[in-house]
């Protein structure tokens, strides 16, 4: 028989008879082997030392009697799922069985299923509620041993859930730069104060923003807005480079309102419920088009609540929905470039909302501060009333 020394040795031998010498095929994979270095002692080559057997070779095992432990459970990723590590590899057939794992706290375990490492098994199970302590208790699972070790009976672990919540830009969008939203054009309809706050004066300050996103600048004599409103630009009338032009149902409620001057007056007024306009060229063709409305996804901040209609994504064009977000300013930019305020509030998002609540339970509204200082919500007002 020849002999080996182990310099450094990782065995896990799962053998069904108490510690001997053991010959076996080479090439059996009833029982897992992992050797990081072996040295022959004596001649390999000496008949007397290593007698010819082809194909064999010989270990000295113990058996394995070590029963898997549960080392900890883990959530990471907030799907629903939950990962429960075990000390070493379990076998599938008790390890998939979702009624081996109970939850407290009313959480039912739906499905189980071993990870590829053989360690690590996933759990689906019913909604649990971050910053709640829960303890989960196995049974009956057991290891991949000759003959298995199974785990001690109620073994427990407890655990807490918490949620990640999205990045603010997948909530928000990402501001760009004014920028063209058309390869027909090199204008853009920029800004829409569609439904302007009601005013005790009776004002309407809505307004129309153009901009001129080339370096140079351009003729619109012969344009013409179309759609919810009328209007045809004057002859010779110029846009500077990287400029804007002010447009409104009444100018001088412009001034009013915001202080600035809109030289010139569309014809009818912007629907407060939604509507189109249209820029179209000398030969009528149409340049651009946004659809603007009071329904979502409108931001509800540019429908009543004071804020405009700003296009912060241009590069997505100026037809799709996302490239449009509420102003950060109430009133807008009219005439200027849209300017980014230091407000903490814009940090805070409502969350999740709880509208039909089982019998036992009520409804709420939860919001989430996104920002890492603290914001004082003192003289805030959360209501469901539009106006």
């Amino acid at each position: 028989m020849k002999s080996f020394r182990f310099w450094s040795l990782a065995v896990t031998l799962w053998l069904a008879v108490p510690a001997r010498a053991e010959v076996w095929p080479a090439n059996d994979t009833r029982r897992e082997v992992a050797v990081n270095r072996l040295e022959v002692l004596g001649d390999p080559e000496d008949p007397a030392q290593f007698p010819a057997r082809p194909g064999l070779v010989a270990l000295t095992g113990v058996r394995d009697t070590n029963p898997p432990v549960v080392l900890g459970v883990t959530r990471p990723v907030d799907d629903g799922s939950l990962c429960v590590l075990f000390s070493k590899t379990v076998e599938s057939a008790t390890a998939c069985v979702a009624t081996n794992y109970t939850i407290d706290n009313r959480v039912s375990v739906l499905s189980a299923v071993l990870s590829g490492d053989a360690q690590t098994v996933v759990l689906a199970t019913s909604p649990l509620r971050p910053g709640l302590t829960y303890t989960l208790t196995v049974n009956n699972v057991r290891d991949r041993a000759a003959v298995p070790n199974v785990v001690p009976a109620n073994s427990r672990k407890s655990f807490q859930v918490g949620f990640t919540p999205l990045d603010i830009s997948r909530l928000t969008g990402v501001p760009e730069t004014m920028g063209p939203c058309s390869r027909r054009t090199p204008l853009v309809i920029s800004e829409i104060m569609f439904h302007p706050p009601a005013r005790l004066d009776g004002a309407n300050p809505e307004f129309i923003e153009i901009y001129n996103s080339q370096e140079w600048a351009e003729e619109l004599g012969g344009f013409r807005l179309t759609g919810a409103v009328q209007f045809t630009f004057p002859e010779n009338l110029l846009i500077p480079a990287r400029s804007y032009l002010l447009l409104a149902a009444r100018p001088a409620d412009v001034q009013t309102a915001y202080g600035v001057t809109a030289p010139y007056a569309y014809t009818n007024s912007l629907p407060r419920g939604g509507g189109t306009i249209r820029l179209r060229n000398r030969q009528n063709a149409v340049l651009l088009e946004v659809r603007y409305g009071g329904q979502a996804p409108c931001p509800p901040a540019a429908d009543g609540a004071g804020h405009s209609l700003v296009l912060k994504r241009p590069s997505l064009g100026e037809r799709q929905r996302d490239a449009w977000g509420a102003s950060d300013r109430i009133g807008g930019s009219p005439g200027s470039a849209e300017s980014s305020l230091d407000n903490p509030y814009r940090m805070v998002l409502i969350n999740e909302i709880l509208a039909r609540p089982l019998p036992s339970s009520t409804d709420y509204v939860e919001l989430y501060n996104y920002g890492t200082n603290a914001v004082d919500l003192g003289g805030c007002i959360l209501t469901d009333d539009p106006l």
